[in-house]
């Protein structure tokens, strides 16, 4: 007589109610968090990434070869002038270029002297590149050329107690060679009136940070800087905020356009990872092998690497939920085989072979997982949801903390959709039932016949 195992599967999880409902509960809490938890580290991760490009870098970025060597280091005596047969070649081809000049030093305010990271800028091609002084607070402005100005992060300004009409004192050394090729090192002051609070969604810019206009910077009567820049970002015209950069503003097409008046070679660079090295492109050298063009990504690759271990621990902590949800489920199935041995030396005796008996366990364990997976999914999404529109606002939480906490964003947490683990997490959610219910099921074939229908 042919039996449907898969009816009677399905009969047996609506007559072992509890079990049924324990098992599939730690399978759908594990679905739905795990797409909670990836929706927020995924989301996180975009908006950090169109922040960087919107209010930070540009899609791409022009050194000089010697400056971008030593970067993080800021070494302003690696600075170039020259620069704007550059701006207006890319501004003809369709792409705005803001010019500066980046240098550190501290504020120092009526009681508190702080460290800041200073952009000297032309507030008109900043404001052409970057999207970020339409968030100045309201009540302030964004700095103009021609005046003493400097617009602070919000949260910079805060420790250092200072707001909007204070004036306040810039203290930095200016690092620079003399006639001779020896660093130099100047001690310089400005004083500046705060004119703007900036409160981006680019958590950075919020803290430390200080836009000067870099015209007062250039004579005597600012830091004698001539008309020296330590980098230009660009952008292209008209690009979507809300999408990273694509082909046409790609390194490889302003190097095109830039090839037409410099001569441009690809740079390489040889990395050692372990006993294997390779070469990694690091961008485009030119104007004789003085300035290097770069994308976003090669310029904040500290940030891309804080992205993937948090990925990665991510990845654990969702591995270590399977892990738990896969003990669970295994317990609960060894319970359940225990408290049915008669039953399964009863169906035995009927005729049953053990591979049929076995597959009757994981038959329900597939259906267990299944469910599971499909309620789990639909709760992550409901989840996603308010997490996608809303988020967690961890603002109060994290009142006071100065920096970017690794992502470029503020401490609303929001998520984003990711329909290929929503899937994945599914059909995993299945193979992981399945799977730690092979063991248990192999017991209930281990006994005989005659001492399962005897157990007690």
């Amino acid at each position: 007589m042919k039996v449907n195992m898969f009816s009677i599967a399905l009969r047996n999880l609506t007559r072992h109610t509890s079990k049924t409902v324990t098992t599939t509960l730690a399978v759908v809490i594990v679905i739905a968090a795990y797409i909670l938890i990836d929706g927020m580290f995924t989301g996180m991760d975009i908006e950090s990434r169109r922040n960087i490009v919107n209010y930070e870098v540009g899609s791409s970025k022009i050194y000089k070869k010697a400056y971008y060597d030593i970067k993080d280091e800021r070494p302003m005596y690696e600075c170039f002038d020259n620069w704007e047969p550059i701006v207006s070649l890319l501004d003809k081809n369709g792409f705005n270029s803001a010019p500066r000049f980046v240098f550190g030093g501290s504020l120092i305010g009526e009681e508190v002297e702080l460290p800041f990271m200073f952009y000297g800028v032309d507030p008109e091609s900043e404001k052409a590149t970057f999207g970020y002084s339409d968030y100045i607070v309201s009540g302030g402005k964004y700095i103009e050329s021609g005046n003493f100005d400097i617009v602070l992060g919000v949260n910079g300004a805060s420790d250092l107690g200072a707001k909007v009409g204070d004036l306040i004192t810039l203290s930095t050394i200016i690092d620079e060679y003399d006639e001779n090729g020896k660093i130099i090192h100047r001690n310089e002051i400005l004083t500046l009136e705060i004119v703007g609070l900036l409160n981006s969604t680019n958590n950075m810019l919020n803290g430390n940070i200080g836009y000067i206009p870099i015209d007062i910077l250039r004579d005597e009567n600012g830091l004698y800087i001539e008309n020296n820049i330590t980098e230009i970002c660009i952008r292209k015209k008209g690009a979507d905020k809300h999408a990273l950069p694509d082909k046409k503003e790609s390194t490889e097409s302003v190097a095109a356009i830039l090839s037409k008046e410099f001569t441009l070679k690809d740079y390489m660079k040889n990395v050692t990872i372990g006993k294997v090295t390779k070469n990694e492109n690091v961008g485009y050298i030119f104007d004789d092998n003085e300035l290097l063009l770069i994308n976003w990504k090669e310029d904040v690759l500290d940030f891309i690497a804080v992205a993937s271990s948090k990925q990665s621990i991510s990845s654990i902590f969702v591995i270590l939920l399977f892990f738990l949800s896969f003990i669970g489920i295994n317990n609960t199935m060894l319970m359940a085989v225990m408290d049915r041995t008669k039953e399964t030396g009863m169906l035995r005796s009927l005729g049953m072979t053990d591979g049929e008996v076995v597959r009757l366990f994981l038959y329900e364990a597939f259906f267990i997982g299944l469910l599971g997976g499909l309620i789990g999914i639909a709760l992550g999404c409901l989840g996603n949801v308010y997490m996608v529109n809303h988020g967690l606002d961890f603002t109060k939480a994290l009142e006071g903390f100065s920096g970017s906490f690794g992502y470029r964003s503020t401490f609303i947490f929001k998520s984003a959709w990711n329909p290929s683990i929503m899937i994945f997490s599914g059909l995993l959610a299945i193979v992981a039932s399945v799977v730690a219910s092979i063991a248990p099921s192999r017991l209930a074939v281990k006994k005989t016949i005659a001492d399962a229908l005897r157990f007690e």
